[in-house]
């Protein structure tokens, strides 16, 4: 049988803090992964009607920066 997930049992506790994580990622990748991150934007090159997944890679703030740059 399968364990419940610390998400599964306390699903409040990750909804109240979403937007604190959020901020702080932003933080952090603003200072240390802004040349990776760019990097890995200039290699994709996206550009409108391209198609890009981004899974399971946190709350979504590289996918905005793909949307961005193919604007």
């Amino acid at each position: 049988m399968n364990e419940p997930t610390a998400k599964d049992l306390y699903p409040g506790t990750f909804s109240r803090h979403a937007a604190a994580y959020k901020a702080r990622l932003d933080e952090v990748m603003a200072r240390s992964e802004s040349r990776g991150r760019a990097a890995v934007i200039e290699w994709v090159d996206p550009r409108p009607g391209k198609r890009i997944l981004d899974l399971a890679c946190g709350p979504g703030t590289l996918s905005y920066r793909f949307r961005c740059a193919s604007s």
